[in-house]
């Protein structure tokens, strides 16, 4: 709450609002919490930056899925803290729970071995046991929650699309 006014204004001038609520920090669920229910006069932020901690509280699930509140997600980040057998198996649990979205980011990559976004979808595919059609949709999440202009989220979903025909087993459905 210590950016409220800063938040307001930004809202105020058409800017979208994220709030950054690392994982496993000191009270990171009381941060979603503020996040998700108190930001913006109770209307909460538009993004979470990180946000895996809303695992840790049923109602801070229930609040991102009825406010639509979406995650980005650094996974090799949260590695580099976390066993393999902790970490993907939480964010496997927050991919099956079908009305919270998220999608894989990378977190100061310059920091982080050089791990950039496709080093961390990577190990999403291979230790959450993602289908090449889960990792279209985590992609599809990726555009859907940025703040890009309509247009050119259209024309990368289109080409997210065509990837996904062009690029699965056959069998497997990519959109």
């Amino acid at each position: 709450m210590l950016f409220e006014k800063a938040f307001q204004m930004a809202k105020k001038d058409g800017l979208h609002v994220t709030m950054h609520c690392d994982v496993d920090q000191k009270d990171a669920a009381d941060h979603i919490h503020e996040a998700i229910f108190t930001v913006l006069d109770g209307h909460g932020t538009e993004r979470i930056d990180h946000g895996l901690n809303a695992l840790d509280r049923p109602e801070l699930l229930q609040g991102l899925e009825e406010r639509g509140i979406p995650l980005t997600l650094c996974p090799h980040a949260y590695h580099r803290r976390q066993a393999t057998d902790v970490l993907f198996p939480k964010l496997r649990k927050l991919w099956e729970l079908e009305g919270v979205k998220w999608c894989v980011n990378s977190d100061d990559p310059t920091y982080m071995h050089n791990v950039w976004i496709d080093g961390a979808m990577e190990k999403v595919y291979r230790y959450c046991g993602m289908s090449k059609t889960d990792m279209v949709r985590l992609s599809r999440n990726a555009v859907e929650i940025s703040w890009a202009d309509e247009d050119l989220k259209k024309l990368l979903l289109q080409e997210l699309e065509r990837f996904g025909r062009e690029n699965c087993q056959s069998g497997e459905e990519c959109n």
